[in-house]
């Protein structure tokens, strides 16, 4: 935790906060922290942004100098809390209803993300929110996890996109469905990783070494401890387009420390290079470990480290992280540069700026605030190209030439 050192004060509140079971030290250091002339409502903002609100809740809950504290702030933590629990105890119970149906239908199902992270890895349920339910089907069984849905009074969303353009070609999953006056979103995915990646992801394979798990008392299947590691650092990184948060680093922090005993260094480092996903790994892994410390894996970096590398990455990612608890002002765009910079080959970073430059016409929509059906759009698709390299192309031509992230 180098960071925790020279960080801004409220950052380092932050990172304190930011894990399941703090030790002693840091408890300690917490209460110091807390005494001092702290900017709380840049605290309270930044938990919600980098989504560790229950657990900062959590944490100064236990402290003994909770009077230092303004009162609104605990406030506003226990309303968040409080919404927090009931979120995740709808999702888990339209959970349960549904593995009910699929389990009647022979259909195997293995939880994703939130949901099999609270299974699993978090002692609390609401330390770990999540937006939505993801379930991993295989791809045969897509339609009755469909059907299963729509029994049980789901409606298919189409707010982004059409229900038609969830499919393999464009998609991971299906188009997600929501249930009426309940508040709960399901995705079925097929795939782990979306189509537009390209990863080479074996997802037979990934159900081959899936081990048998529970949830709620229902049997599911759990993602091996190697695969669900890849999975979530590669969800920190590229598929969120390197828009990650704290709770990103606290899902692979604490299934490094929850899994110690059972990952395979060099297992995983074999599979990030099938995946070809071993710089995205290493590069999350890193990170985590500056801003949150991870246990016993310095025997293990030089198995990761993919050849190349450079060093520039991770105070780019690391200082993107710790900048996501502040309102300011964001250009999407520059989250395409960083997926940029670490495209393996000339081919993947052309596809790469072509999206950047012209995104779907939903993106589109939402970036000009302007219908998705809108004439105007196609004005922005013709201006946009020069908009964004007048801007970003400098930092471009600098990625390209030199491959460092200057521009973070």
């Amino acid at each position: 935790m180098r960071m925790a050192m020279t960080a801004p004060p409220e950052d380092r509140l932050l990172l304190l906060c930011a894990r399941v079971f703090p030790a002693a030290a840091e408890m300690e250091a917490l209460a110091r922290l807390v005494r001092e002339p702290l900017a709380w409502d840049a605290i309270l903002t930044g938990a919600i942004r980098q989504g560790i609100s229950t657990l900062v809740y959590r944490h100064l809950q236990m402290l003994d100098v909770s009077a230092a504290i303004p009162a609104g702030v605990m406030e506003q933590l226990a309303h968040i809390d409080q919404v927090t629990r009931l979120q995740v105890m709808r999702q888990r119970f339209e959970a349960t209803r549904l593995l009910d149906l699929l389990h009647a239908a022979g259909v195997p199902v293995m939880p994703l993300k939130g949901l099999a992270l609270r299974e699993s890895i978090y002692p609390d349920p609401a330390l770990r929110p999540s937006g939505d339910i993801d379930l991993l089907v295989r791809a045969e069984h897509v339609r009755q996890a469909e059907s299963a849905l729509q029994a049980l009074g789901y409606l298919a969303d189409e707010t982004y996109r059409p229900r038609a353009w969830y499919r393999p070609e464009t998609s991971h999953h299906l188009v997600p469905y929501r249930l009426p006056g309940r508040e709960v979103q399901v995705e079925i995915h097929w795939d782990l990783a979306p189509s537009e990646v390209h990863l080479p992801v074996d997802v037979e394979a990934i159900w081959a070494r899936a081990v048998a798990g529970q949830l709620a008392g229902r049997p599911t299947w759990k993602l091996a401890p190697e695969d669900l590691l890849l999975h979530l650092a590669l969800h920190a990184s590229l598929f969120s387009r390197f828009l990650t948060r704290l709770h990103h680093l606290v899902d692979v922090a604490e299934t490094t420390r929850h899994y110690a005993q059972q990952l395979d260094w060099g297992r995983l480092a074999e599979r990030a290079r099938q995946w070809d996903a071993q710089r995205y790994l290493y590069l999350i892994l890193r990170v985590a470990n500056e801003l949150l410390g991870l246990p016993d894996v310095d025997q293990a970096w030089a198995d990761l480290r993919p050849a190349g590398f450079q060093e520039a990455f991770v105070p780019a990612v690391r200082q993107r992280v710790l900048a996501m608890a502040r309102l300011e002002t964001h250009e999407w765009t520059t989250d395409y540069l960083m997926t940029y910079a670490l495209a393996p080959s000339a081919g993947e970073k052309l596809r790469v700026l072509w999206q950047a430059l012209f995104p779907s016409r939903e993106r589109m929509a939402r970036l000009y605030n302007l219908p998705s059906e809108s004439r105007w759009l196609v004005g922005h698709y013709l201006v946009r190209p020069f908009q964004l390299l007048g801007r970003y192309g400098r930092h471009v031509a600098l990625l390209t030439l030199a491959g460092r992230p200057r521009f973070l």
